[in-house]
C-alpha cells in the first residue's frame, strides 16, 4: 500500500490525474484484499484480475517484466554475486531499462520522458555514477570522531548493487562485514571503463557517457 501511494504521488507531481484509475493485477492478496482493497475503493479505483498464467490479459507489464528479468539475469551472470542477490539485480535492471533509449519514445529513454514533465528536473539523467552490478567499489567510512584511529582506513571494499532511492546514495555489499550498506558516491577504479561495460550489458549506447558530465 505504501509503495502504491508513493507511485500515486509521483504521477500527480507530473501533472497526471490519479482519480478513478483502472488497475489490472493478478490475484495476489496484497493487491486485491485487506487495506489495499479498502484504499482502492475509497479512491474510486477499479481493479481487474488477470487469469493465472495468461500473459495476454496484461501484456504490457508482462512484456516489461520479461525485459527486466532478462537484464537481471545478465547482471547476475556477469557478477561475482550469488543468486540470493536477485532483488538487487532486478532493482538495477529496472534502473537501466529506464535509462535505455527506445524507438517507441523517439529514441529517448523513459527517464528522459519523465524528467521532461517535471519543471525543475535537469534535461538529461545523470549517468556519471553508473557502475556495473557487482563491480568492486570503495565506500567512505564515517568514523566516530571520539574513538577513531587517525591512521585507520577511511574506506571499505565492497561490491556495487545499484542506486538507492535518495539522491547521490548507492547500495553496496561489504563482504568483510557480511552486510549491505547505503553509502554516498562510492569510488571505483577505472570508472569510465566500467561505465562502458555497464552500458554494453544493458544495451545503453556508450555515447551517453558524456551525459551528466
Amino acid at each position: 500500500l505504501d509503495a502504491f501511494q508513493e507511485h500515486e504521488l509521483k504521477i500527480s507531481k507530473m501533472g497526471f490525474s490519479t482519480n478513478k484509475m483502472h488497475i489490472t493485477a493478478d490475484n495476489d492478496p496484497a493487491l486485491v484484499e485487506g487495506k489495499m482493497k479498502v484504499y482502492l475503493d475509497k479512491r474510486g479505483h477499479t481493479v481487474t484480475k488477470s487469469v493465472a498464467y495468461v500473459h495476454t490479459d496484461n501484456p504490457i507489464i508482462e512484456r516489461f517484466w520479461q525485459t527486466i528479468a532478462a537484464v537481471a539475469r545478465c547482471l547476475l551472470m556477469s557478477s561475482p554475486l550469488p543468486l540470493t542477490f536477485w532483488p538487487y539485480a532486478y532493482s538495477m535492471a529496472s534502473q537501466l531499462v529506464n535509462l535505455r533509449p527506445h524507438s517507441f519514445l523517439g529514441n529517448q529513454s523513459p527517464m528522459q520522458m519523465t524528467m521532461a514533465l517535471m519543471s525543475n528536473a535537469p534535461r538529461h539523467p545523470d549517468l556519471s555514477a553508473l557502475l556495473p552490478f557487482g563491480s568492486t567499489v570503495f565506500a567512505y567510512i564515517y568514523a566516530d570522531a571520539d574513538n577513531a584511529d587517525k591512521l585507520a582506513a577511511r574506506a571499505v571494499e565492497g561490491l556495487y548493487l545499484g542506486r538507492a532511492p535518495k539522491p547521490h546514495s548507492h547500495v553496496v555489499y561489504v563482504p568483510a562485514q557480511g552486510k549491505v550498506v547505503i553509502v554516498h558516491k562510492p569510488k571505483s577504479p577505472d570508472q569510465d571503463a566500467k561505465m562502458a561495460k555497464c552500458m554494453s550489458v544493458s544495451g545503453l549506447p556508450t555515447v551517453l557517457l558524456t551525459i551528466g558530465r
